[in-house]
């Protein structure tokens, strides 16, 4: 699944294996071996010296780092590798690759500030790397890469990420989304403005009524009506209510976010039916065999990766 994430996003998956080890640190003058989680060190990145005390012999040495495979299949680890940290010298030729890993500068921080946990369980080619400054080269056949193909004259060792065809549409879609919540913060609620309204025969509430009192007089009953809503209000007048704005329903593009999706499954391939539901019988032979000649290719780069 997470090979297929990688590829889906990026056209591209890299993906080594962690063999556990046990890392030990021996005396150069008793070759006493001593696990180096159970020493006290003082690491130096310049030289990858391991300066302790021996215990056997009780002489302040620089230790040499030898490690044992470990047969722990618990502590086995599949590395996923972040494709735009790694670099690859394609062949067009001969169709080879050499793939190399720019290590992460946090990485190579902490291990410069010693972190005991990155030195003792990372492999002696990264400490190295790190102390050399230098891009880690992966031996050939020691990382899986899974990719998209692309077509000729394109990176031939890259594979062409399958949402670099969509991209516009989504951001299409992005602005849509956004130009509906704005439309939704102005336009949805309405503004209620309510005024006496003039009284038969022409007369003005304005000039018969205190505006002060009726203003407090209709805050109070409205404050009554929402704690009891059978509260009556008598009213001294007629009352007129002008709403601005409750039209957002009528500008919202919800039809336009949602042609813009389907063009998006279309062109990633995946059936509305899967996502939406409705698929009928009669159509169901015809999207599962789209679908089986998709994924096939997918199926045969897990299988290659299990191998």
């Amino acid at each position: 699944i997470s090979a297929m994430l990688d590829r889906g996003v990026y056209g591209n998956h890299f993906m080594s294996i962690y063999q556990p080890f046990v890392r030990y640190l021996k005396c150069p003058d008793c070759s006493y071996l001593v696990n180096i989680e159970h020493i006290n060190y003082k690491f130096t990145l310049k030289n990858l010296g391991f300066r302790y005390a021996c215990p056997k012999c009780s002489r302040s040495v620089d230790g040499k780092l030898v490690d044992r495979k470990l047969i722990a299949p618990d502590r086995i680890h599949f590395i996923r590798y972040d494709p735009k940290r790694i670099d690859i010298e394609h062949n067009p030729i001969s169709g080879q690759s050499r793939y190399f890993l720019n290590i992460p500068a946090d990485l190579k921080d902490k291990v410069k500030l010693g972190s005991k946990h990155l030195i003792n369980t990372m492999p002696k080619e990264f400490l190295e790397a790190i102390r050399d400054n230098h891009v880690f080269e992966f031996e050939r056949g020691k990382i899986f890469h899974i990719k998209v193909p692309t077509a000729s004259g394109l990176e031939q060792g890259w594979g062409l990420p399958p949402l670099s065809s969509t991209l516009k549409l989504f951001l299409n879609a992005a602005v849509l989304r956004k130009a509906n919540e704005a439309i939704a913060l102005e336009h949805i609620t309405p503004l209620r403005i309510v005024t006496p309204a003039a009284m038969p025969g022409g007369m003005n509430p304005m000039e018969m009524l205190n505006m002060g009192n009726w203003r407090e007089e209709f805050k109070l009953n409205v404050r009554r009506w929402r704690r009891d809503p059978l509260h009556i209000w008598t009213a001294p007048t007629a009352i007129t209510v002008t709403n601005l704005g409750g039209d957002g329903r009528a500008m919202l593009t919800l039809g336009e976010v949602q042609e813009i999706e389907k063009t998006i499954m279309m062109a990633q391939g995946i059936p509305a039916e899967f996502l939406y539901g409705g698929l009928t019988k009669a159509g169901m032979e015809g999207t599962l065999k789209l679908i089986e000649n998709q994924l096939q290719n997918d199926a045969d780069s897990v299988n290659d990766l299990l191998q």
